[in-house]
């Protein structure tokens, strides 16, 4: 793999480094880092000699410390030393760069202090030029916004490019979103790309709706075919503590009504608290509705209803129902009584009707007259064939001989006056009233009800039918008039 381009971008950078080795006079101790410039790859261990010369005249212990940008890549094996007089130790210093990081100069500076004399140290410093064993790299990382809301779209714009003149291919990205405990969520990508280019990737990861608030890190991570980090890049971004409780409401019709559930769900990172659902039901539905979940409370006004659920926590990605009937089964069965009452009374009303009445004042003696009227009507949208009335009047009472209406065939029988009134055909909606009067011949204690008329006909299809009245109450008959006190 060529790495030209990715050692001319150090030798540019060695060119801009200005140099100042700078030593404390040497006040007893002398550092010496040798060679002052060295090259490295990344994931390779580079070494440096390091030579501490005591300048004093007597011996000394002296300890040894570095410093510099990514000084956690440097190791001493051995960091404490007892020097004689005018002697020196060599001891030596490794730097040990990442796989990931990208091509640059580093400074570091080595320095031997006294470990009994404050005023005696000496210092060297050195420079370590960095390549990437890997041309590929991460030039830039960012993202739209410092900040998002739960469930937004976070969108990272990576620039790569390869430092080689050679096309690359195999290598992969990974785009991981860490949040403030730990999880992770992120995906990988497949990275190519032709030789000196660079080429710019669009990816977005999506939060949880109940992401937690908080800081975030986003870190962008290239891969090589070996699975080796070899180049990375992070920022970091805000989620925003978001409050979000949503309800929603949902009616499933069934053959006897409907089943309501209302749904409370915390779509939000926040916990929702001391909720109160209302539902409120008008007197129309009220008196067919009852709760499958137990409300906390109701109220109710002039028939209506209002059911309360109250919730004191809802936790982010959590959801509570409430779920009530309405049963139309009472309305239904009302309403069939009410169909099959009219039914029955538009089918009465379409039948012939006989109705008897008696018409007089006062209390019933003996002797006194009183009017009967038999009234016949035929409802139906047929012709009455045949038709005839019969009335019976009881041994106690006496027949006027007069009549104002049609003349009846009167005959005497062992229970008493029977009467017939043949009319013949009856049209339809035809009315008729007879009358005729009676006179009470004996006194009799309690009430006195005539008994039934009825009417007597052929229907349509030549059916004899006979329909009965109503009895018709007289009342108590007595010799003469009572004296009121």
């Amino acid at each position: 793999m060529s790495v030209t381009a990715n050692k001319a971008l150090i030798l540019t950078l060695f060119a801009s480094v200005i140099v100042v080795s700078s030593f404390a006079a040497a006040q007893g101790v002398d550092v010496s880092v040798t060679p002052s410039q060295a090259e490295g790859y990344s994931g390779s261990l580079t070494k440096y000699a390091v030579t501490i010369k005591n300048l004093q005249g007597k011996a000394d212990h002296f300890l040894l410390s570095y410093s510099g940008t990514f000084s956690s890549w440097l190791t001493l094996d051995k960091s404490s030393m007892v020097i004689p007089a005018g002697g020196e130790e060599t001891v030596y210093l490794s730097v040990n760069a990442p796989v990931s990081i990208n091509p640059s100069v580093y400074r570091y500076v080595v320095r031997a202090d006294s470990a009994d004399n404050a005023g005696v140290s000496g210092s060297d410093e050195f420079f370590f030029a960095v390549y990437s064993r890997y041309p590929l790299v991460i030039k830039d990382f960012r993202l739209d916004a410092a900040g998002y809301n739960p469930g937004s779209d976070v969108n990272a714009v990576i620039r790569v490019a390869n430092l080689a003149v050679t096309d690359l291919e195999g290598f992969s990205l990974d785009l991981t979103i860490t949040d403030p405990v730990n999880r992770q969520t992120g995906l990988t990508i497949p990275v190519g790309a032709r030789g000196l280019e660079e080429k710019v990737i669009q990816k977005t990861i999506t939060l949880d709706k109940q992401a937690v608030a908080g800081d975030y890190k986003a870190s962008a991570r290239l891969r090589a075919q070996t699975g080796e980090q070899i180049s990375q890049n992070q920022t970091k971004f805000v989620v925003n503590s978001f409050y979000n409780v949503l309800q929603t409401k949902e009616e499933q019709k069934t053959p006897s009504g409907k089943i309501v559930t209302i749904k409370l769900s915390n779509e939000g990172n926040l916990a929702g608290r001391n909720i109160t659902v209302r539902e409120d039901l008008s007197s129309v539905v009220s008196w067919l509705a009852s709760p499958d979940t137990e409300p906390s409370y109701t109220r109710s006004s002039g028939g209506d209803i209002a059911y309360f659920w109250t919730v004191g926590e809802l936790p982010p990605g959590q959801a509570v129902t409430f779920v009530y009937r309405v049963s139309y089964l009472p309305a239904y069965v009302i309403l069939a009584f009410l169909v099959v009452g009219s039914i029955i009374f538009f089918a009465q009303m379409q039948k012939p009707r006989i109705i008897k009445r008696i018409l007089h004042s006062g209390p019933a003696m003996i002797g006194k007259e009183f009017t009967v009227t038999i009234g016949i009507k035929n409802s139906s949208r047929h012709t009455l064939k045949s038709t005839m009335i019969r009335d019976l009047i009881p041994p106690v009472m006496r027949l006027v001989p007069q009549h104002e209406t049609l003349k009846p065939l009167v005959k005497k029988t062992a229970v008493g006056t029977e009467m017939i009134w043949k009319i013949g055909d009856f049209k339809p909606q035809e009315e008729r009233i007879i009358t005729y009067k009676l006179s009470p011949v004996m006194g009799v204690l309690g009430t006195v009800s005539l008994p039934r008329a009825y009417l007597r006909y052929k229907d349509a299809d030549e059916n004899p039918v006979k329909i009965d009245s109503n009895y018709a109450e007289l009342g108590e008959v007595v010799r003469e008039r009572r004296n009121e006190e």
